[in-house]
């Protein structure tokens, strides 16, 4: 794996929606590597990577790209669905996944929403959390009870 060798640990805070940092990276961090995913896509217009991680590690990588799979219904394999295909299904279990999209016209982050067929293909593996970059530079998260 690219990834394989990065360590995360995340504390819950109670009084904030998301994770806190414990040791070596952050949240910011997390969604530069999204967006470096996001990069590799040869999509013309909006550039989507995503990064799995569980257990302080993370486990897998997508981007979004034309499927070299016989997928008839999908003309390209989206990068939540990428990452997650790539990924063990034992490392899916209460994992989080990380979303990025780029404009390739401006360079900048904007909205990343998984499509109706990404949401339910991560909420059927066991990912408990989403977090996406918005178009103003952050981030918003999306819970498995939520999903």
């Amino acid at each position: 794996m690219l990834f394989r060798s990065l360590t995360v640990e995340w504390k819950f805070d109670s009084s904030s929606p998301s994770y806190e940092k414990d040791t070596h990276m952050k949240e910011g961090e997390l969604l530069a590597l999204a967006r470096k995913m996001a990069l590799r896509s040869p999509v013309r217009r909006f550039q989507t990577g995503a990064v799995i991680f569980n257990n302080g590690q993370i486990v897998s990588s997508g981007w979004s790209h034309a499927s070299d799979r016989n997928m008839v219904c999908y003309r390209s394999m989206h990068a939540e669905h990428h990452a997650i295909f790539r990924c063990p299904s034992s490392e899916l279990e209460d994992a989080t996944i990380v979303i990025a999209t780029v404009s390739r016209k401006s360079g900048n982050t904007t909205d990343a929403t998984p499509c109706a067929f990404c949401m339910q293909y991560i909420q059927r593996v066991g990912i408990r959390e989403i977090i996406m970059t918005t178009s103003g530079g952050g981030s918003r998260h999306v819970y498995s009870d939520i999903i």
